[in-house]
């Protein structure tokens, strides 16, 4: 285990590393985006699964986390966070007596798409006397979840409503499939057409007297899209402080800085051509295309194996040496930080803090 005072060239590989200084940088750059579009910020956990980093989000102005599971809400939950949005349908009786119980602790938003999960909400939510909020979750367009945009969205508004027990508060909807077909869908204008359907959905709650104060997104890949809609309220991008998502601006990104890298070390020279690395899937949890490695460097990743790296080398990475430390990017923080048991924190090369992961949230 890593501690105070060791530095970069000190510690066991592979590590998860995570560089402070441009990690407050795009915490800053954020802060100052968000309040100035009028839009508030509910970052996913599921990127990170450590409370020092949810503290720090919340700290720069974010007004509560989004969890992907039950186990997630109840771990940040016990750890002091008690604004929590699920997006977890409320299905199965353990799984709805564990929602309950959290709303009589913490302000808990719960997303539902069919009457029956809200219907079953409510009798848990009575029989513990407490009250849930929900949001309707619509089908953007993704096909993955929520109900049907328009009469079956205002029908379910309309059920939710009358339940004893449920708040009903507005709307979610993802407006992407992927963070990686971000460009394509923004080429495409389903980014335009999927945040045109949540504008129209409010327009619709108003008119039928249902009460939508919230407008929830996800917001990572088309990030200043969503930020410039009027009927979103509120963003849930929580990869935005890795800078491991390009953000859109009028075709350019935004320059987020890289924070998040994996650190491996050369254990093995096979030829004048070709290094191993001490990392594999195992720790990165590979998600589309291969690694890349950091630092504009000559060198290439050939393939990955479970535990280790074949690299195809240049002329000048050809000079590496067995021992020598090299970093990866991390290509989608949800795949791999839950692989480590925690995150070093580097102020340089200088170790400053190690966050502990919560690596089972999304299994229970």
């Amino acid at each position: 285990m890593p501690c105070d005072g060791e530095y970069k060239s000190d510690v066991e590989t592979p590590s998860l590393c995570l560089d402070l200084n441009r990690f407050e940088e795009n915490l800053e750059k954020l802060q100052a985006l968000l309040p100035s579009a009028g839009k508030s910020w509910r970052p996913q956990v599921a990127y990170h699964g450590t409370s020092q980093l949810a503290a720090a989000q919340l700290q720069a102005g974010a007004v509560g986390l989004t969890s992907g599971s039950v186990a997630e809400a109840e771990y940040f939950a016990s750890c002091g966070f008690h604004d929590l949005l699920v997006t977890q349908s409320p299905v199965g009786s353990q799984r709805i007596r564990r929602i309950a119980a959290l709303c009589g602790t913490t302000r808990l938003l719960v997303t539902c798409d069919h009457y029956v999960q809200a219907q079953s909400l409510s009798e848990e939510c009575a029989r513990q006397g407490v009250t849930c909020r929900v949001l309707v979750e619509l089908n953007l367009g993704s096909e993955r979840a929520g109900v049907r945009p328009g009469r079956d969205a205002i029908e379910l508004g309309k059920g939710i409503a009358r339940l004893p027990n449920l708040q009903l508060c507005g709307i979610t909807g993802c407006e992407s499939s992927s963070p990686e077909e971000s460009d394509l869908l923004l080429q495409s204008g389903q980014v335009g057409a999927a945040l045109g359907v949540l504008a129209h959905a409010r327009h619709m709650f108003a008119k039928n007297d249902l009460r939508c104060d919230i407008v929830s997104t996800s917001g990572t890949g088309a990030f200043h899209r969503v930020l410039a809609s009027p009927a979103v309220t509120e963003i849930q991008a929580g990869n935005l402080v890795f800078g491991t998502e390009r953000i859109f601006d009028g075709g350019k990104p935004e320059p987020l800085e890289r924070a998040l890298s994996l650190l491996a070390t050369v254990v093995g020279r096979p030829s004048f051509e070709r290094a191993v690395l001490d990392v594999g899937r195992t720790a990165m949890g590979v998600g589309s295309g291969l690694p890349v490695l950091r630092g504009g460097t000559d060198a290439r990743v050939l393939c990955v194996n479970s535990d280790h790296l074949v690299v195809s080398l240049g002329p000048v990475s050809a000079e590496w040496r067995i021992g020598d430390r090299v970093e990866l990017e991390v290509d989608f923080p949800p795949l791999t930080t839950p692989l480590h048991r925690q995150i070093l924190c580097f102020r340089g090369e200088r170790l400053e803090e190690v966050w502990p992961v919560h690596r089972h949230g999304n299994l229970i």
